[in-house]
Protein backbone atom coordinates (compact mmCIF):
# COMPACT_ATOMS: atom_id res chain seq x y z
CA UNK A 1 0.00 0.00 0.00
CA UNK A 2 0.96 3.24 -0.87
CA UNK A 3 2.28 5.47 2.08
CA UNK A 4 2.09 9.65 2.42
CA UNK A 5 5.26 10.61 4.22
CA UNK A 6 5.10 13.42 6.94
CA UNK A 7 7.65 15.65 7.57
CA UNK A 8 8.64 14.43 10.34
CA UNK A 9 9.60 11.49 8.54
CA UNK A 10 11.70 13.07 6.21
CA UNK A 11 13.11 15.12 8.63
CA UNK A 12 14.66 11.72 10.44
CA UNK A 13 15.05 10.81 6.80
CA UNK A 14 17.59 13.01 6.08
CA UNK A 15 19.43 14.23 9.60
CA UNK A 16 21.72 11.97 10.41
CA UNK A 17 21.49 13.01 14.33
CA UNK A 18 17.81 12.24 14.10
CA UNK A 19 17.63 8.96 16.74
CA UNK A 20 14.94 7.75 13.69
CA UNK A 21 17.02 8.43 11.05
CA UNK A 22 18.09 4.28 10.67
CA UNK A 23 13.96 3.51 10.86
CA UNK A 24 13.47 6.19 8.56
CA UNK A 25 15.80 4.84 5.70
CA UNK A 26 14.29 0.91 6.69
CA UNK A 27 11.01 2.35 5.97
CA UNK A 28 12.20 4.26 2.64
CA UNK A 29 13.48 0.97 1.61
CA UNK A 30 10.26 -0.73 1.22
CA UNK A 31 8.66 -1.18 -2.28
CA UNK A 32 5.69 0.92 -1.44
CA UNK A 33 5.53 4.00 -3.16
CA UNK A 34 6.18 7.08 -1.10
CA UNK A 35 3.78 9.81 -1.91
CA UNK A 36 5.01 13.32 -0.37
CA UNK A 37 2.56 15.95 -0.90
CA UNK A 38 3.25 19.61 -1.71
CA UNK A 39 2.31 21.28 1.74
CA UNK A 40 5.02 18.74 3.56
CA UNK A 41 7.76 19.28 0.91
CA UNK A 42 7.41 22.78 1.56
CA UNK A 43 7.43 22.51 5.79
CA UNK A 44 10.26 19.81 5.31
CA UNK A 45 12.34 22.01 3.57
CA UNK A 46 11.52 24.91 5.24
CA UNK A 47 12.42 23.34 8.55
CA UNK A 48 15.75 21.91 7.43
CA UNK A 49 16.25 25.12 5.67
CA UNK A 50 16.36 27.23 8.68
CA UNK A 51 17.58 24.38 11.40
CA UNK A 52 20.77 23.70 9.05
CA UNK A 53 20.79 25.97 6.03
CA UNK A 54 20.11 26.28 2.34
CA UNK A 55 22.85 23.33 1.57
CA UNK A 56 21.24 20.58 3.30
CA UNK A 57 17.58 21.72 2.16
CA UNK A 58 18.26 22.06 -1.42
CA UNK A 59 20.17 18.63 -1.07
CA UNK A 60 17.10 16.82 0.82
CA UNK A 61 15.09 18.17 -2.82
CA UNK A 62 17.60 16.65 -5.08
CA UNK A 63 18.20 13.65 -2.22
CA UNK A 64 14.30 12.79 -2.82
CA UNK A 65 14.43 12.56 -6.71
CA UNK A 66 17.22 9.75 -6.24
CA UNK A 67 14.65 7.48 -4.18
CA UNK A 68 12.90 5.43 -6.59
CA UNK A 69 9.73 5.04 -4.75
CA UNK A 70 9.44 8.69 -4.11
CA UNK A 71 6.11 9.99 -5.99
CA UNK A 72 5.69 13.84 -5.86
CA UNK A 73 1.97 15.17 -5.62
CA UNK A 74 0.95 18.04 -7.58
CA UNK A 75 -2.85 18.06 -6.91
CA UNK A 76 -4.01 19.42 -3.17
CA UNK A 77 -7.54 18.59 -2.14
CA UNK A 78 -7.72 21.92 -0.17
CA UNK A 79 -11.53 21.59 0.85
CA UNK A 80 -10.88 18.21 2.30
CA UNK A 81 -7.69 19.43 4.18
CA UNK A 82 -9.71 22.40 5.31
CA UNK A 83 -12.77 19.79 6.48
CA UNK A 84 -10.08 17.60 8.54
CA UNK A 85 -8.45 20.67 9.76
CA UNK A 86 -11.14 22.01 11.59
CA UNK A 87 -12.62 18.69 12.34
CA UNK A 88 -8.85 18.15 14.29
CA UNK A 89 -10.18 21.08 15.93
CA UNK A 90 -6.35 22.18 16.64
CA UNK A 91 -4.94 18.87 17.28
CA UNK A 92 -3.73 18.64 13.90
CA UNK A 93 -1.34 21.30 11.97
CA UNK A 94 -2.54 22.46 8.15
CA UNK A 95 0.20 20.05 6.87
CA UNK A 96 -0.78 17.19 9.38
CA UNK A 97 -4.54 17.81 8.41
CA UNK A 98 -3.07 17.68 4.18
CA UNK A 99 -1.35 14.31 4.91
CA UNK A 100 -4.36 13.02 6.25
CA UNK A 101 -6.86 13.99 3.39
CA UNK A 102 -4.19 13.04 0.87
CA UNK A 103 -3.96 9.54 2.58
CA UNK A 104 -7.62 9.45 2.31
CA UNK A 105 -8.07 10.87 -1.47
CA UNK A 106 -5.30 8.66 -2.37
CA UNK A 107 -6.03 5.27 -0.28
CA UNK A 108 -2.88 5.61 1.32
CA UNK A 109 -1.64 5.33 5.16
CA UNK A 110 0.33 7.67 6.93
CA UNK A 111 4.21 6.84 7.29
CA UNK A 112 5.26 10.00 10.12
CA UNK A 113 6.31 9.58 13.29
CA UNK A 114 3.41 11.98 14.54
CA UNK A 115 1.21 9.95 16.91
CA UNK A 116 -1.90 12.73 16.39
CA UNK A 117 -1.87 12.34 12.43
CA UNK A 118 -1.73 8.20 12.51
CA UNK A 119 -4.59 8.56 15.44
CA UNK A 120 -6.53 10.70 13.43
CA UNK A 121 -6.12 9.12 10.28
CA UNK A 122 -7.15 5.54 12.32
CA UNK A 123 -10.05 7.46 13.58
CA UNK A 124 -11.41 9.29 10.11
CA UNK A 125 -10.65 5.51 7.73
CA UNK A 126 -12.75 3.54 9.95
Amino acid sequence: MSKVVDSSFLIALFDEDDHRHERAWGQAEEPEPLLVPPEVLTETLGVMHARFDYGIADGIREGLGKIPTVVHLNTTPQEHIGQIFQEANGVLSWTDAAVVAHCLVEEAEPLCFDSDIEEFYRETAA
